[in-house]
């Protein structure tokens, strides 16, 4: 393929970015200036999913122009003045636009772009997941303003989110090109707990802008449920951020984005293999849940300050440090999790209105070799013969490069165990990357 037929089908989008820059400028919406320059950069990189996105990008800036065409036909109307002229010129932009995302279909861009080709859909969805659900809080909401950059310089927010994106694409052609995807996992869950928990630090030294509404809430996922029975607020937007989570994404709550839920990841490695989960773990969690809100209620009922119901709850969330230190240490099971954290119960059973599922082959040979990746105790001897893991599975996946037969995968209806595997990685990034961009606290 020549240079040159690369350059003369790519400079267009390139113009039409310029344009949108340009017009974004006039309306002083410098953030959105920089994402229309920022954006045919993306076209340096050769993987295959760069000019799906510039494409999709084109796409959104052609329903710019067309927004703007009706603005200015309005406005002419209004004004009793002739407007034909003006919508030709505003047509024939929009058609340009829409023109050079047409030529980046072209066989020699594509020939140009094949690195990760496997995992380009999946990339370019999970780029398009992230700027567009992230578009919306960030258009809509102003108190709080929810992207972290936003609060400390205006206009900066549609540059986090161009970035997250990008990250999400990134993290998916890792997690779908890499042999084994454990490591991946555990390091980006551990760098979003450590994300929280530096925005907490930062917070309480005083950077009120990293907190989500100026007020400090308890880092104890447990408070998740118990808060609002506290507060007796008409207001649940962690209960409800959860209950979004776990449609989308199922039990993956536990072992992708929880931010305490890492620390009990990590005790349990001490070990260097699982035990087995302690008896009745469902029914203590039950109980925990039970005293936890009818406690909480009862203590606003009764008028107890705050500050007191805050020690409460920092002390169930010293003793649930306590069981992995002292318990999944020692087992190799995530205890804290798995028989501590309502949370976690309310993951795994909520969880499954998504119907995503790790599913084993009937080629599995009993090799029992996915027994030692498992920290939630899903994978027995007793489960691989029923062929799927038990009740606490939270979708992490670490079993699935640990099978020699390959006869572990992810299962959704409709789709082949490959393709299931693309959507998950797609949408676990997409949630990670926004919690990563989004005040939580």
């Amino acid at each position: 393929m020549s240079r040159s037929g690369y350059v003369l089908r790519t400079v267009p989008a390139a113009l039409m970015f310029v344009l949108l820059a340009a017009h974004f400028l006039r309306w002083s919406q410098v953030g959105l200036v920089a994402v229309a320059l920022a954006a045919p950069l993306l076209l340096v990189s050769r993987r295959k999913w760069t000019p799906v996105v510039v494409q999709l990008l084109l796409a959104a800036g052609a329903l710019v122009w067309v927004q703007t065409a009706v603005a200015i036909v309005q406005q002419r109307l209004s004004a009793g003045v002739p407007w034909g002229w003006a919508a030709a010129i505003m047509a024939a932009v929009t058609l340009a636009t829409l023109g050079a995302a047409a030529l980046l279909r072209s066989e020699r861009v594509r020939a140009r772009h094949r690195v990760a080709a496997q995992s380009a859909g999946a990339s370019a969805a999970a780029f398009c997941l992230v700027f567009g659900i992230g578009a919306f809080p960030h258009l809509k909401m102003r108190d709080p303003v929810p992207l972290i950059a936003e609060r400390f310089l205006p206009g900066s927010g549609w540059g986090e989110l161009l970035l997250l994106a990008i990250y999400a694409a990134w993290l998916v052609e890792k997690l779908l090109d890499a042999g084994t995807t454990d490591r991946i996992r555990r390091n980006v869950w551990a760098g979003f707990s450590l994300v929280f928990f530096l925005q907490l630090a930062l917070g309480v030294a005083g950077v009120a802008k990293l907190l989500m509404t100026g007020a400090l809430h308890l880092p104890v996922p447990a408070m998740i449920a118990a808060g609002p029975f506290f507060r007796g607020e008409t207001s649940f937007f962690m209960p409800i951020l959860l209950g979004v989570t776990l449609l989308v994404a199922g039990p993956a709550w536990c072992s992708w984005f929880c931010y305490l839920g890492s620390w009990d990841f990590i005790a349990s490695r001490s070990a260097d293999e699982p035990g087995v989960l302690p008896r009745h773990p469902d029914a203590a969690r039950i109980a925990i849940l039970i005293l936890l809100c009818g406690g909480a209620a009862a203590l606003r009922m009764a008028g107890v300050p705050a500050l007191v119901a805050a020690s409460l709850g920092i002390l169930f969330g010293i003793g649930g440090v306590a069981v992995m230190l002292l318990a999944s240490r020692r087992t190799g099971i995530m205890v804290h999790c798995t028989a501590y954290c309502p949370i976690g119960l309310i993951a795994t059973v909520v969880g499954k209105i998504n119907p995503l599922r790790v599913r084993i082959g009937g080629g599995c040979t009993q090799c029992q070799s996915c027994i030692p990746t498992c920290r939630y105790g899903a994978l027995t001897e007793t489960t691989l013969r029923q062929y799927k893991p038990g009740p606490t599975c939270t979708l992490c996946g670490d079993c699935l490069s640990a099978c020699p037969g390959a006869q572990i995968g992810y299962r959704f209806p409709g789709l082949t165990a490959a393709g299931a595997k693309r959507m998950f990685f797609a949408i676990a990034a997409s949630v990670h990357a926004l919690f990563i961009g989004f005040g939580r606290i």
